[in-house]
């Protein structure tokens, strides 16, 4: 649903930082039987959710055993259907990889026990999980990062490893048939590939690592669309590899953390154009120091790319260099330097809190969104950041009672609406785990109009109705107050949630856009500090 809402009469301003609002969560887990821990997912062009899950029997006292699964939730919270990928219910097998590709099917890898062998395995699957095809693609190594990705053209990528060559990254068609497969080759020694990045031009950043001498090696390396290697350049460095990332410039970013005696963790960023050559190397040993926020270093960081070709790292990061504290902080570089631009951390946004950043993404707009859990005093919580590409904070999202229990958001996503999902894991006490799955619609734009203040509640009737497929919805309160309006269908079944946060005293306006929505009677309730209210309106198409 679109919706935009219009303060018409408003004598005392919002809070600086307005919520996203929950349309809905979903939950999923069994007491005692089966947790679950989302491990990432995919949005289509309906809007449906793809969560990849991981699920764990619990009725095995010790090390249960885990299952593959894939749980579908439409645009209204319901879960549609849950497959399981297991094939061996004694066995610990992991969900890995999923996409969504433009023609509209699943790629989804996981690992699997089959035929007495720790396999992965590569599904194509229709939108209702029904199998197109399945292909084994090696042996399965837990210590290393499993990815599938897809081209403009249809090309399926995945890493994979050979049971007599090693780690490798196998090249598909829409048919399954391996097409192609790349190997990395040092001093005659095959490295194994770990990590991967496909750029705007389909080519192919690769990471890669070989022991020798019993000392760990590593190395990038650039690919044509013919998987002709262009070059490889070893990085003297000893460290985890954690993001690879491209960008439009036709440049190509690593980033690593490694653990140092004297500096705790340090945060490297190296920037290479498609040549081969280093533009810059970005070291933060610490402390990083931006009007006067001085950070140390980062654990698990992310890059993302701005409209402007920028770097964005955002990463779970320190204010004291061996602190036990630690807070999420997001940092733009610049291109052409390295250079930091701005930086934004929640132990200043939220005062006291200690917190760990889980994940990133950037709509198209340049807003970025960072999200992870937080802890204040005994308080724990969960944390949204959405901020503008310029640095400025527009939106702080916390639980407020939302969700009865403690909630670790691990993945985002975001619909073409720029509508933001949300999927992590709610601990339910005392002994068991749920995936909890939440949609928030972006927060309404609010702004002051006029000085005149409503005496009582009230919901207008709205205009036109019947109407197709937009109308308009004005509602005034009193005074400060945690508003709802809610949309239902002639079931009662809630459709939409317009509004589902504390407002100020004055008027408002929503347009409502019924587009997803068949034609029929619908009801909006507004609800209040003690006063509610529903009014009929009739959709007609």
């Amino acid at each position: 649903m679109k919706k935009i809402i219009l303060l018409l009469v408003l004598l005392i301003s919002l809070p600086s930082f307005a919520q996203m609002t929950p349309q809905w969560q979903n939950y999923y887990g069994v007491k005692d039987s089966l947790g679950i821990f989302p491990m990432g997912m995919v949005v289509d062009d309906s809007s449906n959710t793809y969560v990849m899950e991981e699920a764990a029997r619990l009725t095995y006292t010790e090390s249960p055993p885990r299952d593959p699964f894939i749980q579908k939730i439409n645009k209204y919270g319901e879960t549609i259907w849950i497959k399981n990928f297991g094939l061996d219910i004694s066995r610990k097998e992991f969900p890995l990889s999923i996409k969504y590709s433009s023609d509209k099917f699943l790629y989804f890898l996981c690992s699997q026990f089959d035929s007495s062998l720790w396999t992965m395995n590569l599904f194509k699957l229709n939108t209702e999980g029904n199998q197109i095809w399945k292909k084994r693609i090696g042996y399965y190594d837990y210590q290393y990062f499993q990815e599938v990705n897809l081209t403009s053209t249809g090309t399926i990528y995945s890493n994979g490893a050979s049971y007599t060559n090693g780690k490798c990254l196998y090249k598909f068609n829409p048919a399954g048939e391996i097409i192609d497969s790349i190997f990395i080759v040092i001093n005659n020694m095959n490295a194994g590939i770990e990590r991967y990045n496909l750029t705007a031009d389909n080519k192919v950043f690769i990471f890669s690592e070989l022991s020798i001498n019993d000392i760990k090696n590593s190395f990038i390396s650039f690919a044509d669309t013919t998987h002709n290697i262009f070059w490889t350049k070893e990085l003297n460095y000893r460290g985890n590899p954690y993001a690879l990332q491209s960008s439009k410039d036709s440049s190509l970013y690593v980033c690593f953390y490694r653990e140092e005696t004297l500096n705790g963790v340090v945060l490297s960023i190296y920037k290479y154009d498609y040549a081969g050559n280093l533009k810059w190397l970005k070291e933060l040993p610490g402390p990083v120091a931006i009007n006067n926020d001085v950070l140390y270093y980062g654990y698990y960081p992310h890059i993302l790319i701005d409209n402007d070709n920028n770097p964005v790292i955002s990463s779970t990061m320190k204010d004291a260099q061996f602190s036990s504290t630690n807070t999420l902080a997001i940092i733009k570089l610049d291109k052409s330097t390295g250079n930091e631009l701005w930086i934004n951390r929640v132990d200043n946004l939220i005062p006291g809190s200690n917190g760990i950043l889980r994940n990133s993404v950037i709509d198209s707009l340049g807003n970025i969104y960072a999200c992870g859990e937080i802890i204040t005093g005994n308080i724990y919580d969960f944390v949204i950041l959405k901020i503008s590409s310029s640095g400025q904070v527009l939106r702080i999202t916390r639980n407020n009672g939302f969700l009865n229990f403690r909630y670790f958001p691990y993945h985002l996503a975001l619909a073409k609406n720029n509508d933001l999902i949300v999927t992590g894991i709610d601990f339910n006490p005392p002994f068991w785990e749920k995936g909890a799955t939440i949609r928030y619609s972006q927060p309404v734009n609010i702004t002051p109009s006029g000085n005149n203040l409503p005496d009582k509640f009230s919901l207008n009737q709205n205009y036109p109705n019947p109407f197709n497929p937009s109308t308009t919805i004005i509602f005034q309160i009193p005074k400060n107050n945690f508003v709802s309006l809610k949309v239902f269908d002639i079931n009662g079944k809630e459709v939409s949630q317009l509004v589902n946060e504390n407002l100020n005293a004055g008027e408002y306006k929503i347009n409502f856009n019924g587009a997803a929505l068949p034609s029929g009677v619908y009801y909006y309730k507004l609800t209040g500090e003690n006063f509610s209210e529903t009014k009929k309106m009739i959709l007609i198409k």
